[in-house]
Parts: C-alpha cells; sequence; structure tokens
C-alpha cells in the first residue's frame, strides 16, 4: 500500500488554525463490481451471468436479514449488523421512535482480515513530492478536534485515511 503525506488545518477544537501533517493512503480508484465479478468468472466455472446473480442474490439475502434486525456473518469479511443512534432524554416516557436520529448498517472486521492489513507492505512515496492540502470535507472534526470521519467511514478525504489531531 501506497501512502503520501498530507497536511491540514484543523478548523475546531485545541488546535483549530494549527496545521498538522499526517500520513493517508494513496486511492488508486474504485474496483467495480463489474471488475470483481469478471475475476469471479475467470477463477470459478461460473459465468459472468451466473457470477452477477449470485452476487444480487446473495446481497438481496444479506440486506433482508440485516434490515429485519439480524447480524449477518459474511465468513472471513467480517459481519454486517443493523444499527441506530438515538438521543437519550431524560425519563422513560419521552423515550419514542422519535428519539432515533439515525438508521444504518454496522460493519464489523473478522480478526483475520484485521491481521492481513496489518501485515501490509507500507511504501511511502518520496518526500520530494509535493505534500497535499487535506480536504476535511469527508468528515466533520468533533470539539475535540479529531476527525471523526465521514458517511463513509473513509477518514478526512477521498484520498482515504486522514489523521487525528
Amino acid at each position: 500500500m501506497d501512502v503520501k503525506k498530507v497536511k491540514r488545518t484543523m478548523k475546531v477544537g485545541p488546535k483549530k488554525d494549527k496545521t498538522l501533517y499526517g500520513l493517508q493512503w494513496v486511492n488508486y480508484g474504485n474496483v467495480s463490481s463489474e471488475a470483481l465479478l469478471q475475476e469471479v468468472e475467470a477463477a470459478t466455472t461460473l459465468s459472468d451471468s451466473d457470477a452477477e446473480l449470485l452476487l444480487k442474490e446473495f446481497a438481496n439475502v444479506v440486506i433482508g436479514y440485516v434490515a429485519n434486525g439480524h447480524s449477518v456473518d459474511l465468513g472471513v469479511l467480517g459481519t454486517l449488523s443493523p444499527k441506530i443512534t438515538a438521543k437519550a432524554v431524560d425519563s422513560e416516557k419521552d423515550c419514542t421512535a422519535r428519539t432515533i436520529e439515525g438508521i444504518g448498517v454496522l460493519y464489523r472486521s473478522r480478526q483475520e482480515l484485521n491481521d492481513e492489513a496489518k501485515g501490509m507492505s507500507i511504501n511511502m512515496l518520496s518526500s520530494s513530492s509535493k505534500i497535499e492540502e487535506s480536504d476535511p470535507e469527508g468528515g466533520d472534526d468533533d470539539d475535540t478536534g479529531n476527525n471523526t470521519g465521514g458517511s463513509d467511514g473513509g477518514g478526512s478525504s477521498s484520498g482515504g485515511g486522514g489523521f487525528e489531531g
């Protein structure tokens, strides 16, 4: 995995207006589901359309279980579970569906996947390269000055990663 240096001016918190430097992984683009399906087709006896049908049906089954309140074990990839965020209130009678602030899906990677990631080799791009400005559009800072990531959990910028300040 390649990494690059980025600089970021903190916008809130105790380090407001301070410029910090950190590392961010280099994003070489997204891999489409079509590309994944072509690899599955090449590695198996499934045709492209069979692989696509299998993936779509698998996704439909997983979505159905999560939507009905189940955690779904995806093997070595990890687990998907439904999640809600809700406002805490002072009394039981005020604890209603209206206190729900968000509904989504929680992904927890399996330890084997984390171990594999920890074993990745890191290639630091040349320090003679221009240091890029890290744009915090992907996530907001909380009041401690730490990057909380965006809705995709990808950190502080489109290149992925980001760093805490």
